[in-house]
């Protein structure tokens, strides 16, 4: 359970109370110590360094291992903490500080969101967060450590508690919590204090890396030189830790205003208008004291020529003004008072109020014209002074009521929006992803006219579903789409505001564009992606996010890649193997082992294209081992699509490393026994089915392993759930087929690769993936020549012909040079095949 122990009382008057909550394996008191000596008891200086503080300290159970414990879930343990300050007295009143070290400033995140939902129906739990002011974060993970993997990994033999289980880097909850007191924390003004590790523990080396101890608030960390440990222990009052923290407190904040504080002045200035309004109104009914004392004088006037007393007309204008009129002003006064009285008793008449106090408030008017004609001036004004004050009085109970109920729309919006979430994860989950890209549209909607944070989450995962449906299912449309709203996002999200979620846009962007691009002419897109990649970089420096460095690399890598594949040169591919390469630094197999894994099939495919440009097989065999490697921790268990991609990769590189393993004298062995035959047609591959000079006769046994992983990847890489996988997978079966049909004697292999080609241009239309098309056009050509070598059919030279001009042709609008330049040689190839055949002798009779 836990306990909150007070550590000091206030000298003087309370101001304000602090309470430290402490982390992973800690306790109340031995965290703050920096020895086993009470007097380096930080705390307690605290108390007597500022006047007006009280000290708190929290204990609760916290162990790393559950050998030496048990503990609380996250979500558990705040409320539990937050039912313990509620019910503290002494916590009731006065400015709030919060600091945690380590998991307990993610206790502290956790028990202000659960105060603010709270709040809704608990006093006590509002009055609380209306007076936190200032949080002090102290080598906090936010997304976050890696110790917490390490016992996750270790689990039999660590046997990791549910707290640190709460701390698991990368962490989906934790990044939510995250977000969620981003926007919590700016929309309060909370000030704080972000004190970051910097070195590294005997054992465990640096438990909160950079990028997990700044939660991304306008404050920047300040790096502190201590390890996580005694980044809490300063030995004195001189040290700068307990300097930084003893000024945070004492730095002067501006009283919080309470909601209901918010909600008075909100009523005030709305409401002002009205009231300048009633003012001028009551003013028009008024009569001042100089037009009384004018219309007073011509009365006397008037009543002197027709015989009146001074007294008399003294005595009326008396009444009607409320005070004696001097004689020489009765006249004036009379007039002026005959003048104005139509008017007044028109604009009395004219008075209209709100329908539901209507029979109320048109009884006091009634009865202010009735006093108005009886020349009852003042009871008149007595009435309509009541019917202004009843108006302003409802408009302020209506603006009450309608704040109320804007908010509850405000709530009841976010609540139609995380459902429409829900709906959306559960569209996602069945690969529905076009439905689920409705949803969280509809979602944003919602919430776009009272929370733009709130509204760039949703807009970020409707750009990622429309990302899937175009990345799986090969809907351009969709990726263009998901790009719009990525850039969308960016105008939304500054780069000087929030740099680190604005460099994590840029990466998004930069995958949709490298996408897309894969699949239409030109490079532009490509070029883009690179530069978007690159922008991120400059935030996600590997000092700052090595892990989100590490992933930018790693699709920077993509994109070079891409763009490699369509120049004559190496250069491009060189830069992509050079930025796996990068990323594998941090992207370890102890650190990251998926990630890793990925990385290294990734470089699997750059190493397998540079092999293909270069004589030898040493590129190849350096590809084949990546794939290898990546295939260690992408099992098909726990990763099937990865791991029927990679598998489909590996027999790709198999393919062409197979095709390099025999020896020269055997490749012209080959040559002479069907020279004399038929015209062989020695022509280089493209794509994945390169067959490039120095190609040797074909290795049986890789070809086979070959064509047997690509069968392995089908199995998981149905066209139904990932088509443009499938059809990927469909053109390197079909490579390893050709490559393997050549060496047999017979065609029947060989017409399975033609077939395995003609399936993944089913996917792969020349309108949705042109490049791709056009390549898997040339494997066709490829196949139809061997087919042709086999049985001389010269309708497999027809077919070979019209497919390498289609390819061809979609080469040319994509300005790929290296394409080009050997699909006009393949062409050629065919075209002197042709031209060179002689008709063949007709059968000798017996």
């Amino acid at each position: 359970m836990a306990d909150l122990f007070l550590i000091a009382e206030a000298r003087g008057p309370k101001s304000a109370d602090v309470v430290f909550f402490h982390g992973l394996g800690g306790d109340a008191r031995s965290t703050w110590q920096a020895t086993k000596d009470q007097a380096s008891f930080w705390l307690a200086w605290l108390a007597e360094d500022i006047d007006g503080l009280s000290v708190y300290s929290v204990g609760y159970e916290a162990p790393v291992s559950n050998w030496r414990g048990s503990a609380m879930e996250l979500s558990d343990r705040a409320a539990n903490v937050l039912n313990l300050l509620l019910v503290k007295a002494d916590l009731g009143t006065g400015e709030v500080i919060l600091a945690g070290h380590s998991l307990g400033g993610l206790v502290i995140k956790q028990l202000l969101r659960k105060a603010a939902d709270a709040a809704i129906d608990r006093a006590e739990a509002l009055s609380f967060i209306d007076r936190v002011r200032k949080v002090a974060f102290l080598a906090t993970p936010h997304v976050g450590a890696d110790m917490a993997g390490w016992g996750d990994r270790l689990r039999v033999l660590v046997r990791p508690s549910s707290a640190t289980g709460s701390l698991i880097r990368n962490d989906q909850h934790l990044r939510d919590l995250n977000l969620w007191y981003r926007r919590w924390a700016r929309e309060r003004k909370i000030d704080h204090l972000i004190l970051t590790e910097t070195k590294t523990t005997a054992m465990f080396g640096m438990i909160v890396k950079p990028d997990s101890s700044d939660p991304g608030l306008a404050v920047d960390p300040v790096p502190i030189d201590s390890d996580h440990l005694t980044i809490v222990k300063p030995v004195n009052r001189e040290s700068e830790i307990y300097q930084l923290v003893r000024n945070f407190i004492e730095r002067h904040t501006e009283r919080p205003v309470s909601h209901q504080e918010k909600k008075i002045d909100a009523v005030k200035d709305d409401t002002q208008a009205i009231r300048e309004n009633v003012d001028r109104l009551t003013a028009e009914l008024s009569m001042s004291i100089a037009d009384r004392e004018a219309l007073v004088g011509d009365l006397a006037r008037v009543k002197a020529e027709h015989g009146g007393t001074v007294d008399l007309v003294s005595g009326f204008l008396e009444t009607m003004v409320g005070r004696k009129v001097a004689p020489e002003q009765f006249a004036s006064t009379l007039f002026k008072i005959a003048g104005d009285w139509k008017s007044a008793g028109e604009k009395i008449d004219a008075l209209s109020f709100s329908s539901n106090l209507s029979p109320r408030l048109s009884t006091l008017r009634d009865q202010a014209k009735v006093a108005h004609q009886a020349g009852r001036l003042d009871e008149a004004e007595q009435f309509l002074a009541a019917i202004a004050h009843a108006e302003i009085d409802a408009l302020e109970r209506l603006e009450d009521h309608d704040r109320e109920v804007q908010e509850e729309i405000r709530l009841r919006k976010r609540g139609v929006a995380d459902t429409k979430a829900a709906q959306a994860a559960v569209a996602h989950a069945r690969l529905n992803y076009r439905d689920a890209a409705v949803l969280y549209g509809q979602a944003a909607s919602l919430v776009a006219s009272f929370d733009t944070e709130n509204r760039l989450e949703r807009l970020i995962a409707q750009a990622g579903e429309l990302f899937a449906q175009g990345y799986e299912f090969g809907d351009n449309a969709a990726l263009r789409e998901a790009i719009e709203l990525y850039r969308l996002c960016l105008a939304l999200r500054p780069r000087e505001h929030v740099p680190l979620e604005w460099a994590a846009t840029q990466v998004y962007l930069g995958i949709a564009l490298e996408t897309l691009g894969e699949r239409e002419t030109g490079t532009a897109r490509l070029e883009e992606a690179v530069e978007a990649y690159r922008d991120a970089l400059q935030e996600l420096t590997r000092a700052r996010a090595p892990l989100e460095w590490a992933t930018t690399q790693n699709n920077l890598g993509i994109a070079l890649l891409s763009l490699g594949k369509r120049e004559s040169g190496t250069e491009r591919l060189e830069e992509a193997v050079s930025a796996y390469r990068e990323a594998l630094k941090e992207r370890t197999r102890a650190r990251v082992p998926l990630d890793w894994a990925g990385t290294q099939s990734n470089l699997g495919v750059a190493l397998e294209e540079l092999g293909e440009r270069e004589s030898g097989t040493a590129r190849l065999e350096e590809a084949v081992e990546a794939h290898r490697q990546a295939l260690k921790e992408q099992t098909r268990d726990r990763a099937p699509l990865d791991w029927a991609r990679t598998q489909s990769n590996l027999g790709a590189a198999l393919g062409v490393l197979g095709g390099r393993e025999s020896s020269t004298e055997t490749l012209r062995q080959a040559f002479e026994a069907i020279r004399g035959h038929v015209p062989l047609l020695t022509l280089p591959n493209l794509g994945n089915a390169q067959s490039r000079p120095g190609e040797r006769e074909i290795g049986t046994e890789t070809l086979r392993q070959a064509v047997a992983a690509c069968r392995e990847a089908l199995k998981e890489l149905t066209r139904e759930r990932v088509p443009l996988d499938w059809a990927t997978t469909q053109n390197h079966l079909g490579n390893a087929l050709t490559r393997l049909g050549k060496g047999e004697s017979g065609t029947e292999t060989l017409t399975k690769a033609a077939d395995a080609y003609r399936e993944a241009l089913q996917v792969s239309t020349r309108e949705r993936i042109p490049l791709q098309w056009a390549g898997t056009q040339v494997n066709l050509a490829l196949v139809h020549v061997a087919l042709y070598n086999k049985d001389h059919q010269l309708s497999h030279l027809d077919a070979a012909l019209e497919a390498a001009d289609g390819a061809l042709e979609e080469f040319r609008k994509t300005n790929a040079a290296f394409y080009i330049g050997e699909a006009e040689r393949l062409r050629e190839k065919i075209l002197a095949a042709k031209a060179n055949l002689t008709p063949p002798r007709p059968p000798v009779p017996n």
